[in-house]
Parts: C-alpha cells; structure tokens; sequence
C-alpha cells in the first residue's frame, strides 16, 4: 500500500466530513471491519493492536451514532459503525461492531483504491522490460 496516497485519501476524507477528525484508532477499527464479512468485537481489535479499553471505547462510540460530553460541548458520533451488546455482563464492555452502509462507502474510499493502486503498478511493471529483468534477477539472487 502506498502510505502517501493512502495519507492523501484519509486528509480528502476528513474534508469532506467538515473538517471531523479520522484519528488513528478510528481508521484500525474502520480497516478491521471494512475487512471481515461478519461483525467483530472490539476487544479483539483492543488485543491485537495493543490498544486501551477506554481508547478503543471512545473511537467506538465516536464512530457510532453515540455521543461524548467533552468540557463544554457534546460530540456526535460519525454514524459508521453500529455496535451489539455480546455478553449479558452488567457493564456492556463486550460489543461486536460491522460497518454501516455508510461506513462501508467511507472505509472502500479508504482501503479499497490502495488495492487497486497497488495492482494497476504492478501491472505497469510486468509491461516494463526493464523492471521485469530487474524483478526476475533480484529474485533468482543474481544481484
């Protein structure tokens, strides 16, 4: 993926939403859910990246149709994602969450067209004799 157009996407992207901000946490939780079929829970997106409860519940909430009282304002969420209690436990801490359609379009803006770009390089440098012999040598470890 290249890292520059996909920065460029993301800046377009928080444009288009009045100047909202994507942050970091909010484009993991969009990317692993833009890539499974089925709802997942947010503790497993915490595990994996390594992430706080209370970090992962806020992008959450914010990503959702929730709001947060900040000092003196309250936020609305993006309405992305939709969130699922999956656990009778008092707290509600186990939530699975799936993309809404419009948080499908945004995380396909984002994700998406990296593939392609990817792809559409590649299949420039398979018509490119010179980068093709250059591939080639490199992986057969004659350079």
């Amino acid at each position: 993926m290249n890292l520059e157009m996909f920065l460029k996407r993301c800046a377009s992207m928080q444009m288009e939403q009045k100047h909202r901000t994507i942050p970091i946490v909010q484009i993991i939780i969009l990317y692993e859910l833009w890539k499974s079929s089925t709802p997942v829970c947010l503790l497993d997106i915490q595990d994996k990246y390594d992430l706080e409860t209370y970090t992962v519940s806020r992008n959450g909430v914010m990503l959702s149709h929730g709001r947060i009282k900040d000092n003196k304002r309250t936020r609305q969420g993006k309405g992305w994602i939709t969130k699922n209690n999956i656990s009778d436990k008092y707290d509600g801490r186990m939530k699975e969450a799936q993309l809404t359609s419009q948080g499908k379009r945004i995380a396909e803006r984002l994700f998406r067209s990296a593939r392609s770009d990817e792809f559409r390089l590649q299949l420039r440098d398979l018509f490119n004799p010179t980068l093709l012999r250059e591939k080639l040598e490199k992986d057969n470890g004659q350079k």
